[in-house]
């Protein structure tokens, strides 16, 4: 990892993979071109448990790591998947993150003041996987953010 980037790991419906993907790759070439970032998919039969979903790992600057998100929920919220099943409405408005299990506490912050601080900001809704609800053996648990992208 360079200096100064960090990653992140979102997950992403796996009807909507071949969009992002893209025929050849073309249009995961052009992500990263555009965002700047290193971007990496998990196989086809690779999905976050539980869940229909894959993880996409996202590592950049910053800045470039919000391009890239906003750029995969874009096409979560306006593309109809070309196999599998439609995305329903509430998702196409979630982008789900996944995080270490002890980070989980650090993003609700001290009485819940971050979740607060950020509803109250960014008008958004926002669900930390709870500690009963983890995945046994699993060290990761999800935090969901609804809500739309005109406040980037």
């Amino acid at each position: 990892m360079k200096p100064g980037a960090l990653g992140i790991k979102i997950l992403v419906p796996n009807s909507l993979v071949g969009a992002i993907i893209g025929k050849g790759g073309e249009e995961m070439k052009k992500l990263k071109e555009d965002s700047g970032c290193f971007i990496r998919l998990s196989q086809n039969d690779k999905f976050f448990p539980n869940s229909n979903e894959r993880p996409c790992y996202i590592e950049g600057e910053p800045e470039d790591i919000v391009k890239a998100i906003k750029t995969v929920q874009d096409k979560l919220a306006n593309d109809n998947p070309r196999r599998g099943p439609s995305i329903d409405e509430t998702r196409k408005k979630q982008c789900k993150i996944v995080v270490g299990a002890n980070a989980a506490g650090k993003c609700i912050g001290k009485g819940g003041e971050n979740v607060k601080r950020l509803k109250s900001e960014y008008s958004v809704w926002i669900k930390v996987m709870g500690r009963d609800d983890s995945i046994p053996g699993l060290d990761e648990r999800t935090i969901t953010v609804s809500g739309t992208w005109t406040i980037l």
